[in-house]
């Protein structure tokens, strides 16, 4: 995910890491950022890591998104934490913010006061500027014009994955007795009306969707464990590819 200063925000096991592409990078360079794969590289060559010693949730990190307002909403497999990319853009000094003489780069966003997300896979904001955030608590919604921190559940279920399409449905990936199921969703024109029903379109056997996109003529691809699938929504039709 690219934030609005052109940094290269990307998520590892071992916490969230800022590439500056504006600085050059060594090859083979081993010190300071941590990745699945055990690679490394040091801030100085245009990596910057933060893990939980810096305030982030958890470190494993599933990935992050970016809000209208420029803010980093970051998910990982222990919560959600929402980060201001100008103070994340300088590494903090520890000492400092532990003596609150400066502010720390992130910030928690909870279900509740002191509860965190469990296991938060995806978080999106749609085109109204609603947040939505799926994982392992289910689906919520929440509404950052609302000077509130209220969240409004709309499942109980798993979520996988979830994806705006352009006239604004959303494609949600849940959990259903089985496996995974995918689900299609329209909300209302206006955050708090009654919305369309939550509409279970095809089951997703076995796995789930981990990606998806929208074609120039309209057909949506999800990509799932076994492969590419295709949905043509003027024939309502998918098709499955394999090897």
């Amino acid at each position: 995910m690219e934030d609005k200063n052109g940094k290269v925000w990307i998520s590892t096991d071992g916490g969230i890491s800022i590439y500056d592409p504006t600085v050059s990078i060594t090859p083979g360079a081993r010190a300071g950022v941590i990745t699945p794969a055990g690679a490394s590289i040091s801030s100085k060559k245009g990596f910057t890591n933060y893990n939980t010693t810096d305030g982030l949730c958890f470190d494993r990190t599933w990935g992050s998104m970016l809000d209208k307002i420029g803010k980093v909403w970051i998910y990982t497999r222990g919560g959600v934490s929402i980060c201001d990319p100008s103070i994340a853009n300088n590494k903090v000094d520890k000492e400092l913010v532990a003596a609150n003489k400066v502010k720390k780069p992130f910030e928690q966003f909870y279900i509740k006061p002191g509860v965190p997300f469990t296991n938060a896979r995806i978080v999106i904001q749609d085109k109204k500027g609603i947040i939505w955030i799926g994982g392992g608590d289910g689906l919520y919604s929440y509404n950052p014009a609302i000077k509130s921190d209220s969240l409004t559940k709309h499942m109980n279920n798993f979520i996988g994955y979830i994806m705006e399409d352009k006239a604004g449905n959303l494609w949600i990936s849940c959990g259903v007795e089985g496996g995974m199921a995918l689900y299609k969703y329209t909300p209302s024109a206006v955050y708090g009306e009654k919305d369309g029903p939550f509409t279970e379109i095809k089951k997703i056997s076995p796995g789930q969707v981990f990606e998806s996109t929208e074609d120039k003529d309209g057909n949506i691809w999800f990509g799932t464990v076994t492969g590419p699938m295709k949905y043509n929504p003027s024939t309502k039709e998918f098709t499955e590819f394999r090897k």
